[in-house]
């Protein structure tokens, strides 16, 4: 009768809570990887080869509502329960990054993990890979947008065999849509493969200086870039390049006055805000025995950006 009075009294479920909270300290102290041994703490550095992350985003396009999550599964090792997951540095291990407004939300591995993607724990099918250790998904107009990867340690020399195929891969897709527009020239070819690099829509063909050769302006922006606001510029006559200029979000327009063009681009870093400065250049040929081997600047003009 006694120990039913006990365990049926007001008093047990709150020993009962105490219990279990020092039970919770006592794992996350575990997790976080500190052990007491008599008067010392050793603090271990243990990082996983291989671990899981995942953000989920809720709220379909605009909506700046997610959760993100790493873990990897204990190994036995000491340092996590075997068959236990172990939680991890969410910003650390798995961060999220979005565009404005919202329309693209990309998951990270850690610097220094190859990213897989998790299919059957993503919502949509065309999630594709950005970079060695990232993924990226268009948000769509649902509740529920989710990404999963699996982040893995590579060996050295894997890893850079890895992103070496990577590039090429991306790199070859770029070619077949934007050839034609570079007239398949041989030292564009080289260039994007050399440098992992996409052939901007912007990029065209014409003939400066009216000697019946075209030239190739030739724009480029970071294979599998998301933003792809960083850009470069190669104008090439026959396979030798003759002007180059990297920056962001250029445009190139072929000047009627004189054999040349005019070069527009922001000062700052994208996107720009009312009152953020733009430059415009004006560039003219140098014209040679053979034609054209340069461009020399010959203006520049400051203008702020107006949204009206």
């Amino acid at each position: 009768m006694k120990i039913s009075k006990i365990l049926y009294s007001p008093i047990f479920p709150v020993l009962l809570a105490s219990v279990l909270l020092i039970i919770g300290i006592y794992y996350e102290d575990f997790i976080s990887k500190n052990y007491n041994i008599g008067n010392s703490t050793i603090t271990s550095s243990f990082e996983p080869d291989v671990y899981d992350a995942t953000v989920i985003h809720v709220g379909g396009i605009g909506s700046d509502i997610y959760t993100n999550r790493a873990y990897y599964i204990g190994d036995g090792s000491g340092i996590g329960q075997e068959g236990w997951p172990v939680y991890l540095n969410k910003d650390v291990y798995a961060g999220v990054s979005f565009n404005t407004p919202f329309f693209l939300m990309t998951l990270s591995c850690k610097d220094g993990y190859y990213a897989t993607l998790m299919p059957n724990q993503t919502s949509d099918i065309k999630t594709y890979k950005d970079t060695e250790d990232t993924f990226t998904a268009v948000i769509e107009e649902k509740v529920k947008n989710q990404i999963s990867i699996q982040c893995e340690k590579p060996i050295p020399h894997i890893k850079k065999m890895i992103i070496a195929e990577e590039c090429e891969r991306i790199v070859k897709s770029g070619l077949e849509r934007s050839a034609s527009r570079v007239d398949s020239n041989k030292t564009v070819i080289e260039i994007v493969k050399n440098n992992c690099l996409w052939i901007s829509d912007s990029s065209f063909t014409t003939d400066f200086d009216g000697d019946g050769t075209k030239e190739v302006v030739l724009v480029t922006v970071g294979a599998g870039c998301v933003s792809c606001h960083a850009q470069e510029i190669h104008i090439i006559k026959d396979d030798k390049v003759i002007f180059y200029q990297d920056g962001s979000d250029f445009i190139i327009k072929q000047e009627k006055d004189f054999v040349g063009f005019t070069l527009q681009h922001p000062v700052t870093s994208l996107p720009p805000d009312p009152g953020d400065e733009y430059v415009i250049e004006s560039y003219k040929a140098k014209i040679g025995a053979d034609g054209i081997d340069g461009f020399d600047k010959i203006s520049e003009e400051r203008k702020q950006y107006d949204f009206k």
